[in-house]
């Protein structure tokens, strides 16, 4: 959700209740009125440019990042490059800088993953991942709706099983929309199996290559110049 001017109102709402500070207290650092805090916090104000670079210099934060048109937060202009080429957040880009810089595995991991050869599997993967998440979001929130919906009509009447009829239905709807996402459990499965497998055939591939361009010792050979086991010559 943006305002008028663009700023990014979540983004900005985060800032402020990660701040640890009060509304009042970053209106005194900032020289404002604690009410225009507000109002921009609730939306009911655009975030004029003059705001939106206080704000971006208030919280170390790019200004795009409060545009929404980074997921960086950081100013460092090779984080904000990095994250407008892969999309990627600040917490995100370090964690995969880091990890690479800590051994060869997780280069090769990645590598793998997003090869021209995997990546139709890997974004197959990443296509159930989505879709799980929504029938979740989708189970959750009818079962809550359905519970209440139904604990009004059980306080409504001496009867609690007048309703059962239509509780009955909701159960089976619910129902319906948790198979719907076991399908998708099952699928992340078969897709996350065969990206295991490949990448374990790929390893052992490229380790069995090395081991045939190594040049074996002759250990007959080595035995006839040095004499056998029990030291005859």
């Amino acid at each position: 959700m943006c305002d008028k001017m663009g700023a990014n109102i979540k983004r900005f709402q985060k800032l402020i209740d990660n701040s640890g500070k009060t509304r009042p207290t970053i209106a005194k650092e900032l020289g404002c009125d604690t009410s225009t805090i507000t109002k921009h916090y609730n939306g009911d104000r655009g975030i004029t440019t003059d705001y939106l670079i206080k704000y971006a210099k208030y919280f170390n934060v790019s200004a795009d990042y409060l545009l929404g048109l980074s997921n960086a937060k950081s100013i460092n202009p090779e984080m904000q490059a990095a994250s407008k080429y892969t999309g990627l957040n600040d917490d995100s880009l370090f964690m995969l800088h880091h990890s690479t810089k800590s051994g060869a595995l997780v280069s090769e991991t990645n590598n793998f993953l997003l090869d021209i050869d995997n990546y139709s599997d890997f974004y197959e993967l990443c296509f159930y991942l989505k879709a799980y998440r929504d029938f979740y979001s989708q189970f959750v929130d009818f079962r809550e709706k359905m519970e209440e919906k139904y604990a009004v009509y059980v306080y409504k009447t001496d009867n609690p099983y007048e309703f059962e009829e239509d509780y009955d239905k909701s159960v089976e709807l619910l129902q319906e929309i948790e198979d719907k996402r076991d399908v998708q459990i099952i699928r992340m499965h078969e897709t996350l199996k065969r990206l295991i497998d490949k990448y374990c055939a790929d390893i052992i591939e490229r380790e069995n290559s090395l081991t045939k361009d190594d040049v074996l010792p002759d250990f007959d050979d080595e035995l006839n110049e040095e004499g056998d086991p029990n030291g005859n010559h």
